[in-house]
């Protein structure tokens, strides 16, 4: 009885031996190839060297919630218009990834499109032809005939160097100017890039641009990180350390933001943070 006992659990121990390789060797695989995805998104976005030749001190500050994000950003130089724009599509993880390549590929139509135009490029109306692509391309639902909810929330700006002017619109987003100490907010509108109740036109905000203007576009992830305690990081925090900071290099904010989110988080869960900061120069 005692043998017959011991070989079963010797088959059962070679069973669970046999079963945990297996499932090593698929996590190793679907690991594999989710690094190799991240490896096609990170080749998709602006290269912060490129950034730094248009906005010589800037920085980008990018931490996935898992190992692909949701985010992206680019930064473009048409014809002496930069334009900067920061996303956070539906969902992260794979299926953000997902949106979020999706994502580029239409900021690229539109940029296209905006520039074989001859009206002027405004960051409103670029969000628009966005939105139009985007439920374009989700218009329905193969099986359900339902409409697709996912989308982006988005700021964009568009910048006129030698006018000192930029061209602003953003969905659910608000991006920050920190101007000689002091934060001015641009607040978005209350609709995404997709499908919603409701569609109106994005507002479009100029401003008028100062020297040692330092811009900051992003999305909602630094200021919706929790601490232990269920306290969120919150707009006024972030706006107090950008102010407080705002006359140093952008790669020093950079390594503030990253040490002050790292003490209040305390490694808890959070979602895909993205921020892009430039000064004009």
């Amino acid at each position: 009885f005692i043998i017959t006992n011991l070989r079963k659990v010797k088959r059962l121990n070679t069973l669970i031996e046999t079963q945990n390789k297996s499932l090593e060797a698929a996590n190793y695989e679907i690991t594999s190839s989710i690094n190799y995805a991240k490896r096609i998104q990170k080749s998709a976005l602006s290269p912060i060297e490129n950034i730094t030749e248009i906005f010589a001190d800037s920085m980008v500050y990018y931490v996935p919630k898992e190992i692909v994000s949701g985010d992206w950003y680019r930064v473009e130089n048409i014809k002496g218009q930069i334009i900067v724009v920061e996303a956070d599509c539906t969902g992260d993880g794979v299926p953000g990834s997902l949106l979020s390549m999706m994502g580029m590929s239409i900021f690229k139509d539109t940029i296209n499109s905006t520039v074989n135009s001859a009206s002027p490029m405004k960051a409103s109306v670029m969000l628009d032809k966005m939105r139009q692509q985007v439920k374009k391309m989700f218009s329905h639902n193969a099986e359900s005939k339902s409409q697709f909810e996912g989308g982006m929330d988005a700021s964009l700006a568009v910048i006129d160097k030698e006018n000192m002017r930029m061209s602003f619109a953003a969905a659910c987003q608000t991006a920050l100017i920190v101007r000689n100490g002091e934060v001015i907010q641009l607040k978005g509108d209350t609709m995404p890039v997709g499908n919603f109740i409701r569609e109106d036109d994005f507002t479009e905000q100029e401003i008028q641009l100062q020297k040692g203007d330092a811009i900051f576009l992003m999305n909602n992830g630094i200021r919706d990180l929790q601490n232990p305690s269920g306290e969120r990081f919150g707009s006024s925090r972030l706006s107090e350390l950008l102010a407080g900071c705002s006359d140093k290099p952008m790669s020093e904010i950079r390594a503030l933001l990253h040490d002050e989110i790292h003490a209040w988080s305390q490694s808890s869960d959070g979602d895909d943070m993205t921020m892009i900061g430039f000064r004009i120069d």
